[in-house]
């Protein structure tokens, strides 16, 4: 019998929300829910990280770490005016899903969920 590959998956919120304390993100990861269900509990987190500062450099941390998802927090989608830029950039490498808990629905924008537009993952 074989063991199911864990998917490492980075997550990234929205520093303007000035309320969070990423708990929401957290709590959704460590339990399987929101939109963590897609992993059946097979998922490793390698980074929780601001969605803000040098996009490219953050990619390069991320890819030589083998992550395979990125997404970005609900209170991301609902407060960064690049959400769907950074989405569409991170998908020439990821797979961006883009909340973590709460509805699939937001308040503000649905939410963006991408599949990664390259090859296999290295």
């Amino acid at each position: 019998m074989s063991a199911t590959k864990s998917v490492k998956v980075a997550i990234l919120v929205s520093r303007e929300t000035k309320t969070c304390q990423g708990n929401g993100c957290m709590r959704a990861f460590h339990q399987g829910t929101g939109a963590f269900e897609r992993y059946g509990g097979n998922a490793e987190l390698f980074e929780m990280a601001f969605d803000d500062g040098d996009l490219e450099s953050r990619i390069a941390l991320l890819l030589a770490h083998g992550v395979e998802a990125v997404h970005l927090s609900s209170c991301s989608r609902s407060n960064n005016c690049d959400y769907e830029t950074i989405a569409h950039r991170l998908s020439e490498h990821f797979d961006v899903i883009g909340y973590t808990h709460g509805s699939f629905q937001g308040r503000t924008r649905e939410s963006i969920v991408l599949e990664r537009k390259t090859g296999t993952f290295p």
